[in-house]
């Protein structure tokens, strides 16, 4: 549910045209809900036909790194197929983010963080694949991913007396399908469903071996603490209504909701354990309605209204997931929420890109308690705006994501700023995301 995840979020084509990327998705903000790229294929992977022999990559934003290693936001994409995609279009991408992963690697932070923690890892290794096949006026289309990660440490001293072992592993499995119908040149329809499952565990255990003395309790055990449940859903639905050649209606509604729970357990000698458990579970709901007309062959504009609304449920007295009450709620409904975007091409090679959006977020926190409620409710009005470039030589295409400081500082041979000048804020790096494809 990229797009509609994507209008919640700010609470914080044809084959032989030149594809795009997230960097240009992240250059119009919410009103990339209006445009089309190869991105679309993460949540709805239909549209791999328009892409049939595409190889892309994106930079991701991690700078500055330490080694050729470090790109750990970089993704690469290809997809592939004969000339009449007689057997469909297929692909592959390694260490693209999944869509909602962060829910799970947020849970894992906080269980590693608490007295529960165990050093789980997050799952950075990531992997997809892509199948989309077109039948007359249907296209069908199935992505399926998987992310995961292991760690093990084995301990033991120099009389071999005692043991240990420390195991860690974590997953992720998102599967999704599309259904598109195209009415004609300009209408279509597009229907996306995806299914997560995920989970985490972290296993401890101890041992002492001496044959002439009995293990004292609680000298010998093993100790788990692990998720549960940790099932996702999201469901999308999208259309395009051709008014003209040069204008489409787009309304876009889109529901996801999320879930997990850890629990723990000991089995040790002569000790009886309670295990204890929490659960965190996330729902939200988008809507939108825009726009996307050319004026001119060279200039796209985008825009239109949209609405979300989100909330978080917070079950644990541990203090793990939350701060420790019986009951944590915060919730937020964005409404009104306006966008807009604009694509020039200014030469054959060169684009100028920018977007902007402003919202009004109502933000409701719920706190409950056996004997108390307190609720409390505040509002705010972000407002976001971004700028940048795109360059095009004959089949490559390759999008840059301007800083946002740069027009005011111009890098530090104009100004003398350098990175230090403000905590926390760049004012040197001129771009700060890079993406390219080449379509073959």
């Amino acid at each position: 549910m990229k797009r509609t995840l994507m209008v919640l979020a700010l609470l914080a084509i044809m084959s032989g045209m030149v594809a795009a990327t997230e960097t240009r998705q992240a250059t119009f903000g919410p009103a990339s809900m209006f445009i089309s790229d190869y991105t679309d294929i993460y949540f709805l992977p239909a549209n791999a036909v328009s892409y049939p022999r595409m190889v892309g990559a994106e930079m991701g934003s991690s700078f500055p790194v330490v080694s050729d290693y470090g790109w750990s936001e970089g993704s690469a994409a290809m997809l592939f197929s004969n000339a009449e995609q007689t057997f469909g279009v297929v692909g592959f991408d390694i260490n693209h983010a999944i869509e909602g992963s962060d829910f799970l690697t947020n849970a894992i932070a906080n269980v590693n963080a608490s007295p529960f923690g165990m050093g789980i890892p997050t799952p950075d290794n990531r992997f997809h694949l892509f199948y989309a096949k077109k039948l007359n006026s249907l296209t069908a289309g199935l992505h399926i991913a998987w992310a995961g990660a292991s760690s093990t440490n084995d301990v033991t001293d120099t009389n071999n007396a005692y043991t240990g072992k420390y195991e860690g592993s974590s997953n992720i499995w998102f599967i999704n399908g599309e259904v598109m119908m195209e009415v004609n040149e300009n209408t279509s329809a597009e229907l996306a469903i995806g299914i997560m499952m995920q989970s985490f565990k972290g296993e401890a255990a101890e041992s002492w071996r001496d044959p002439t003395i009995p293990p004292a309790p609680g000298a010998n055990y093993t100790y788990t603490v692990e998720s549960d449940g940790g099932m996702g859903l999201d469901l999308e639905l999208r259309a395009e209504y051709g008014m003209s050649d040069n204008l489409k209606l787009i309304p876009i509604i889109g529901f996801g909701t999320n879930s997990i729970e850890y629990k723990d357990g000991l089995a040790a000698t002569g000790v009886t354990y309670v295990p204890s458990g929490g659960k965190v579970s996330t729902s939200n709901f988008g809507g939108a309605f825009g726009a996307n007309y050319k004026p001119a062959e060279n200039v796209t504009i985008v825009g239109g209204l949209f609405m979300g609304s989100d909330k978080e449920t917070i079950e644990d007295t541990n203090a793990v997931f939350g701060t420790g009450i019986m009951k944590e709620e915060t919730s937020h409904f964005t409404f009104p929420g306006f966008c807009a975007g604009l694509e020039v091409d200014l030469l054959k090679w060169l684009t100028l890109r920018a977007g902007a959006a402003k919202t009004l977020i109502s933000t409701t926190t719920l706190d409950e308690t056996n004997a108390t409620k307190d609720e409390s409710t505040y509002t705010s009005a972000p407002y976001f705006y971004a700028f940048g470039l795109g360059f095009k030589f004959g089949k490559l295409a390759i999008d840059a994501k301007v800083n946002n400081n740069a027009p005011y500082s111009l890098g530090y041979m104009f100004s003398g700023i350098d990175n230090g000048g403000m905590a926390g804020v760049s004012h040197t790096e001129p771009i700060t995301s890079i993406g390219m494809t080449f379509n073959f």
